[in-house]
């Protein structure tokens, strides 16, 4: 049985590809082993700035700061407090919005124009928020997509 002519192109493209491929594996396998190699002298470097320290805490100063906090400080450009605040106003207002089968962002902003403590751009991500925190549970989705919320 004979190979077609795309056959055999595939074929060489394959086999003049493999030098790159092969050269490919080798900088991901040096990447693998230079990284665990950090996290090794990370681990030394700081057994000898806590001997140090204990010695003498003068001759060495603290520990730099290390990665940044991965933990959500805000969403979306919304702090944890309005964010609070908007949980708060939620649950002064919590029998008019469960009220005829809960509420969405959508209507919220248009009924509750400028009394928000939450600016219309976030509040969709706030909402969210305050849904993973337990505050409000979503009771359905509109026919659009529209999530339905109640405040628990």
């Amino acid at each position: 049985m004979s190979t077609t002519h795309a056959e055999r192109l595939r074929l060489e493209i394959a086999e003049i590809a493999q030098p790159l491929v092969d050269h490919y594996n080798e900088i991901d396998r040096d990447i693998r082993k230079l990284q665990a190699e950090i996290v090794e002298l990370r681990k030394s470097r700081e057994q000898l700035r806590k001997t140090i320290r204990s010695i003498n805490p003068e001759l060495i100063g603290e520990a730099k700061p290390g990665p940044r906090d991965r933990t959500k400080p805000h969403v979306w450009g919304i702090s944890k407090e309005r964010i609070a605040s908007l949980g708060a106003w939620l649950q002064e207002h919590r029998g008019e919005l469960n009220a005829d089968g809960g509420f969405h962002s959508a209507g919220l902003e248009r009924t509750y124009n400028g009394q928000l403590p939450i600016p219309q751009y976030g509040l969709n991500k706030a909402l969210g928020a305050l849904h993973e925190q337990g505050l409000i549970r979503l009771d359905h989705t509109g026919n659009g997509g529209s999530k339905y919320y109640k405040v628990v």
